[in-house]
């Protein structure tokens, strides 16, 4: 999965799941760039690594159903690690971001919404 940078300093990369899509095993970051690895950790396998999809990210935030939606990361209240990948959904100044717990962000620097 690719993940866009949310920032200058917030690099592009890909997002690497080990396992199967129910029962992921590990995962993997690699610079969208270099292909250098960036990141790793080992999951348990009982779950899938990624529990919010597009469409139930578009829905929660109450969004309509076309509504643009890519994967983002920066260090911010919505995740601390690039493992954790959020959705933004809209662009420009109308962007709601969704978390990989289903929580609804409408700023990544301040109080959820």
């Amino acid at each position: 999965m690719f993940v866009d940078g949310a920032g200058e300093e917030d690099r592009a990369y890909h997002l690497v799941v080990f396992g199967e899509p129910m029962a992921a095993v590990g995962v993997a970051t690699l610079d969208a760039a270099s292909g250098e690895l960036s990141g790793w950790a080992a999951l348990p396998g009982t779950g899938p690594h990624l529990l919010i999809g597009a469409r139930e990210a578009r829905q929660r935030a109450g969004v309509a159903p076309d509504t643009r939606a890519r994967l983002m990361w920066t260090s911010s209240r919505a995740s601390r690690s690039p493992l954790y990948p959020f959705w933004a959904l809209g662009a420009g100044d109308h962007v709601a971001y969704v978390d990989q717990q289903g929580t609804v962000w409408r700023s990544l620097r301040e109080d959820r919404a």
